[in-house]
């Protein structure tokens, strides 16, 4: 294993990465990196190496490493001020923002406190490592900090089953984390809330103000782990709300969001791939994606929204666009301040700043209200001219909605919709396949060829034996756009015919009832025939590549 910290350069922008220089300046002799997390309380990264914790700490654009806690061949699961402390086999890494790194230690959780201990060579306190007295259900598989985020969506309220008590509200205590630690198991995750008297507080009497005081043990009150969602012990691949939901098999790792969702991969062994899911602040489960080849593990969310995973069988990182907001990219990234190390902030992003705007709506910088289906959304004029021909026409010119506060859309869906005015405001857009079908109609409608054409490679990437049928009679009935996605969908038919007759006969004498040219020039293209067999009228184009990489950059 490698001994190198190699930055990834070009994660703050959309375009391609590239892997930087060695970081120099190493004074630990590391048995190699696994699990890098930065903690924006201290501005250093923390990484797991042998059996031990080690700290980075950049200066100048070096980077300087040092033994952060436990020893990096000696096991055990001693509790006790840094390297006196020993691991029995960490794993895992998550951080509140506020000082505390926690790590899953095989069937453990351990608290080290404060991050920032040492950043000073002048000073010589140690961290503290502590073990959460609390029994997980087995062993844990990922582990992360989910922040509250903002309003009811991300609030993280304390499960009725949790037996801790909060004695404080939360934002009178700067040194308290708003949010909850997630954990996992092989099928289940699990929600542990954070109450203020789970961390320690500076000692106010101090003796020097600048002097950071001594680690204090945080209080070994009971914590109670709360199931978030899936099943212990219960394998399955099922979205819904929280205990319907069914995880195959979690082993590589959790990660978090701005609002508080959790995003992991989810593996299938026998197939040899995974599914990326999510699951939001209240245990709601959703597939954003299937079949991705490879063992994905050890998720992070970039600076410019995508999010990253490290494909362990093939040895390389997998990297997907969706948009999405780091957690931690809050006021903790201002530069360094008081007991962080100094690390730069990461450059924003259009898109991040367009989605932070769309989700701040209604804030009073709106001028027109979109309504669809009676649900209203908020929207700038400005943008949807700028970034959709459908609403150029209807907003400018001599149109009588030109100067309209308020613009209806009839027969439109509005949960496609809200994803289409994302895609809108950021260029992207997380199309569940259940979902894509109405979302294609909808972007074909508004003239959006780019999500168009995102949301039918969703609608090819969710085709099942029972839903084929109906898919490409929706498609063929849609007209030129959806040609392309209708020579896919054909293609995926021929290729599972036998599993479509043996678990949806009768879609079959819906599709010849409803549709027999389409069933005749599926039976010529089944025996080989093809266009020169039936000539061209009838069966449609050739696939144009819905499934291909979907157009972006709108």
């Amino acid at each position: 294993m490698s001994n190198e910290l190699l930055p990834i350069v070009g994660a703050s922008s959309i375009g391609g990465l590239e892997l930087g220089a060695s970081l120099a300046h190493v004074d630990a002799q590391p048995q190699g990196f696994i699990g890098p997390i930065f903690d924006p309380h201290s501005g250093c990264i923390f990484v797991i190496s042998g059996v031990s914790i080690l700290r980075v700490r950049l200066r100048e654009g070096r980077a300087t490493v040092d033994m952060f806690a436990g020893h990096p061949s000696q096991r055990g699961q001693e509790d006790g001020n840094g390297e006196a402390s020993r691991f029995q086999s960490p794993n895992f890494l998550a951080v509140d923002g506020v000082g505390s790194l926690y790590v899953a230690d095989q069937d453990c959780i351990r608290c080290c406190w404060p991050t920032n201990a040492l950043c000073d060579d002048s000073q010589s306190l140690p961290v503290q490592v502590t073990t959460l007295p609390f029994p997980p259900p087995n062993f844990i598989s990922g582990l992360t900090f989910a922040p509250a985020g903002p309003g009811p969506a991300g609030t993280s309220a304390p499960s009725p089953s949790s037996t801790t008590n909060s004695t404080s509200s939360p934002a009178t205590n700067p040194t308290t984390p708003s949010g909850s630690l997630i954990f996992s198991t092989a099928t289940a995750l699990y929600r542990m809330t954070m109450n203020p008297r789970d961390h320690p507080s500076p000692d106010p009497s101090a003796p020097d103000p600048h002097r950071p005081p001594p680690p204090a043990s945080p209080p070994l009150i009971p914590y109670t782990a709360a199931l978030l969602a899936g099943r212990e012990g219960v394998s399955g691949s099922a979205d819904g709300p929280s205990t319907d939901a069914r995880f195959r098999s979690l082993v590589g790792g959790l990660v978090s969001d701005a609002q508080g969702s959790v995003y992991l991969a989810d593996s299938d062994v026998d197939l040899g791939s995974c599914a990326l899911r999510r699951v939001s602040p209240g245990g709601e489960v959703l597939t954003l994606v299937e079949g991705l080849a490879g063992r994905l593990i050890r998720p992070a969310i970039l600076p410019n929204g995508a999010i990253a995973f490290c494909d362990y069988a093939q040895d390389c990182l997998r990297v997907l666009g969706l948009g999405l907001q780091p957690a931690g990219l809050g006021a903790a990234w201002g530069g360094a301040g008081e007991g962080r190390g100094g690390a730069a902030a990461p450059g924003r992003t259009l898109h991040a700043d367009m989605g932070a705007l769309l989700d701040a709506q209604p804030d009073g910088t709106a001028d027109l209200t979109l309504v669809v289906a009676g649900r209203r959304f908020p929207a700038h004029r400005a943008i949807l001219i700028a970034r959709c021909d459908y609403f150029k026409q209807r907003l400018t010119g001599d149109f009588a909605d030109g100067a309209a506060t308020e613009l209806s859309l009839p027969d439109a869906d509005p949960a496609a919709f809200e994803l289409l005015l994302r895609f809108v405001y950021t260029g992207r857009a997380d199309i569940p396949p259940a979902l894509a079908p109405a979302v294609a109609e909808l972007a074909d409608r508004l003239l959006l060829p780019e999500l168009c054409a995102e949301a039918q490679a969703a609608v090819l990437g969710g085709v099942t034996p029972e839903g084929v049928v109906g898919l490409m009679l929706w498609a063929e009935a849609r007209g030129e756009a959806f040609e392309g996605l209708l020579g896919d969908l054909k293609a995926w038919y021929l290729q599972h015919q036998v599993e479509v007759l043996q678990l949806a006969r009768d879609s079959l004498l819906r599709l010849s009832a409803a549709s027999p040219d389409l069933m005749v020039a599926l039976l010529a293209e089944g025996l080989g025939l093809g266009r020169e067999g039936l000539g061209r009228e009838g069966l449609g184009r050739e696939g144009s590549g819905a499934g291909k990489t979907a157009a972006r950059g709108r």
